[in-house]
């Protein structure tokens, strides 16, 4: 478990510990993370099933594993579609467009996948320019397409380099030569002249990374839900698929989970849509980044049920060697 969980609650971290290692690869156990409930801290088990009675019958099971209940709270998940009609922004079109201008927040892909562009980086074992996003985004290929779309000619901004086996970050270092390749049927150019690293359509410049606080306000800018404000609920170990790498992997990624800031989410805001992966959550000084955007909910769930995941940044600038370009 993160050294943030032991530094900033040591009389819980062994707790954490213990209840994971208990539940890890039991039905249903789908994440645990300390939260604020009623001034205090807890430890809470997120259980997930196809449905709710699913659900709570593995909830049962798996509170039967443990020797005590005293700092644990639940949280959970069902498996399930509303039929909803969902409300999210409309995309950006400026966000989805052609750029000649590589920066953070525009949408890339690689020709399968799409997703968001999270911060221009600097290599630090070659010095060179690079971008980060998710790596479910950018794993289907050796290049970094714009835009993501289906359209006849494609831009490559970048090579796939590496990715961080801990959880779901890829490198991919800018194109300068020119290219004029035949990729998936399509013509392949560059046509980069240029790359910032403010946030699209906006002074922000992401200067350093540090760990979330429960309980802050974040935000990001994805593909999918343009700007949008959330709170950092939890902190903890989360599920993730790795079906990108190896159909049926599993890793347990260490981030934060983020909620709409009004906990009963009345006006049904989405925080999280297909799109928004590789987006950079950052703090309301706007100067930190805490959290690399890799999962969310069903984009039809309940909106009490609405949620996001972000990996956190300083685990990812570590295991790629990598800082932010500023």
């Amino acid at each position: 478990m993160s050294s943030i969980i032991r530094q900033r609650y040591p009389l819980l971290a062994d707790e954490l510990n213990l209840v994971f290692a208990k539940l890890k690869g039991k039905e249903g156990f789908w994440g645990i993370d300390l939260v604020a409930e009623s001034q205090e801290i807890k430890i809470r088990v997120i259980v997930s099933g196809n449905d709710n009675s699913k659900t709570e019958e593995n909830k049962e099971n798996l509170a039967k594993l443990l020797d005590s209940q005293k700092y644990i709270v639940w949280k959970l998940m069902p498996m399930i579609h509303f039929n909803k009609t969902v409300n999210f922004p409309k995309e950006n079109p400026n966000q989805s467009k052609v750029f000649s201008v590589v920066q953070p927040c525009i949408n890339i892909g690689d020709g399968h996948n799409r997703g968001t562009l999270g911060l221009i980086c600097i290599d630090v074992t070659t010095n060179k320019v690079s971008l980060l996003t998710a790596h479910h985004v950018v794993s289907n290929g050796q290049f970094v397409i714009q835009p993501s779309d289906k359209s006849n000619i494609v831009f490559a901004i970048a090579r796939f380099k590496r990715y961080d086996p801990n959880g779901d970050a890829a490198l991919c270092e800018l194109i300068v030569p020119q290219l004029n390749q035949i990729f998936a049927k399509r013509q392949i150019v560059n046509n980069i002249i240029a790359f910032k690293n403010e946030l699209f359509e906006t002074n922000i410049i992401i200067q350093d990374v540090r760990y979330p606080v429960l309980g802050e306000k974040v935000t990001k800018i994805g593909l999918a839900t343009g700007k949008t404000d959330a709170i950092v609920r939890g902190i903890g170990i989360y599920k993730h698929s790795q079906d990108h790498i190896s159909e049926g992997q599993i890793v347990w990624v260490e981030g934060c989970w983020l909620e709409p800031e009004d906990i009963q989410n009345k006006n049904d805001l989405e925080i999280s849509f297909q799109g928004d992966s590789g987006a950079v959550w950052f703090d309301s000084s706007q100067k930190f980044g805490i959290g690399l955007q890799i999962a969310g909910d069903f984009n039809d769930s309940s909106p009490t049920q609405e949620f996001a995941i972000a990996q956190h940044l300083p685990d990812i600038m570590e295991n790629l060697q990598i800082k932010p370009f500023i």
